[in-house]
């Protein structure tokens, strides 16, 4: 079988090297030729690239390049659109491929209409619910026409594409469901293999009883903007300081500009001396996932998230560290209450607050050992490979 993988993400991109390169490398051994189409930034060096495409000839893998056009104005990423298109259609007609690998909407969206030609199975890398996702970061206002026009489009064409395609991978149990009720497609063609973590990466984190007399550090990690709540972890710091509780604040996030806004809309200094606000590489982050006692994760609450797998908390659960999130974000509510490994509170609920602050105070109780243990049967980067390869050789019978 011979497989295409398209990804608009750059193989180079931290999410790249963690969410996509892995399970490449794992499908190699199931396939007779892989070859990747993905769009790489600009800001990547040419060693960079150069040092990536040996490692994958290595692994007999074959390459295919496409600069990411880096701009927030919308009709500039029609030249993306053209370079895709022209790459994807010599592919088609040079390799004759047996299997796309689409990840994401867009590039599902273009093989599925491409399958009319070249007849080939499409396996749809279904990340997250788009349209509506794109909605909840800002990109689209529905009260504006054309944006309004664009979204309903999206939600026809994905429509079409799940219909389309042989077998789709899915990052919840919830959006598995909501396709099932929606496409009526059987259960045997959706798999569930939410965002894994690499576990040799993210190792245990370091318990001393001594630490229990230094002040709780509750962290934050990711972006901040639109879909997500910074400001609600903000109002928990000030419960906790409210309360009398030692704390003090790590905010890891390539944002801090965004960061550093919201806090100094604070006006209180003493909150403001608490926090730490911290950029950091992929290799670095574990050390400072390590000094946390507690990680909070809230997503503005929009129907997107349902289909929200994020791997920060999978990443942080595999160091040992409990969560506290809000309801409703894909699997999160049931996976945290199976590993005991945190809670999820309700905005609605006016105690929810309280209800995060009482956790925290006792966070450093629970056993971060078996936490990281008993997390492994849901985000073990083996485990998802070998959905993966289960998926291919469904598809070789078709």
């Amino acid at each position: 079988m011979k497989v295409v993988y398209l990804s608009y993400d750059g193989i180079l991109d931290p999410l790249g090297q963690s969410q996509i390169l892995p399970y490449i490398l794992g499908l190699r051994e199931e396939v007779d030729s892989i070859r990747i189409i993905s769009f790489e930034k600009k800001s990547h060096t040419q060693e960079a690239l150069k040092t990536a495409k040996t490692m994958l000839a290595n692994n007999k893998i074959s390459w295919t390049t496409r600069q990411f056009t880096e701009s927030s104005f919308s009709l500039m990423k029609i030249i993306d659109v053209c370079k895709f298109f022209s790459t994807f259609l010599w592919v088609c007609i040079k390799e004759k491929p047996d299997l796309i690998h689409a990840r994401g909407h867009p590039m599902a969206i273009f093989a599925s209409f491409f399958k009319y030609f070249f007849n080939f199975k499409l396996l749809f890398d279904y990340r997250g619910v788009w349209a509506d996702e794109r909605v909840a970061k800002g990109s689209w206002n529905l009260e504006k026409i054309f944006d309004r026009q664009a979204y309903n489009l999206f939600v026809l064409l994905e429509y079409h594409v799940l219909k389309k395609s042989e077998h789709i991978v899915a990052l919840t149990n919830a959006v598995k469901y909501q396709i099932i009720k929606n496409t009526n497609k059987n259960e045997g063609t959706i798999s569930v293999i939410p965002c894994a973590c690499d576990y040799g990466l993210f190792k245990l984190k370091k318990f001393y009883k001594s630490h229990h007399t230094k002040p709780i550090t509750i962290g934050y990690l990711g972006s901040i903007g639109p879909a997500y709540r910074f400001d609600f972890y903000l109002k928990i710091l000030q419960s906790c300081l409210d309360s009398g509780i030692q704390f003090k604040g790590l905010v890891l996030t390539n944002n801090p500009n965004d960061a550093f806004r919201e806090i100094n809309l604070l006006k209180n200094p003493i909150l403001v001396e608490c926090l730490s606000v911290v950029q950091a590489t992929r290799e670095e982050i574990p050390a400072y996932i390590h000094k946390m006692d507690i990680l909070l994760s809230f997503y503005t609450s929009f129907k997107s998230i349902i289909g929200t797998s994020p791997v920060k908390i999978a990443e942080v659960i595999a160091c040992g560290v409990p969560v506290i999130a809000n309801k409703g974000i894909g699997d999160v509510d049931d996976v945290l209450a199976d590993l005991g490994a945190g809670i999820t509170i309700d905005y609605s609920d006016e105690d929810s607050i309280n209800k995060a602050t009482s956790y925290i105070s006792e966070c450093r109780s629970l056993n971060f050992d078996n936490i990281r243990e008993n997390s492994k049967k849901y985000f073990d980067l083996n485990l998802a490979n070998q959905i993966y390869k289960d998926a291919y050789k469904l598809l070789k019978t078709y």
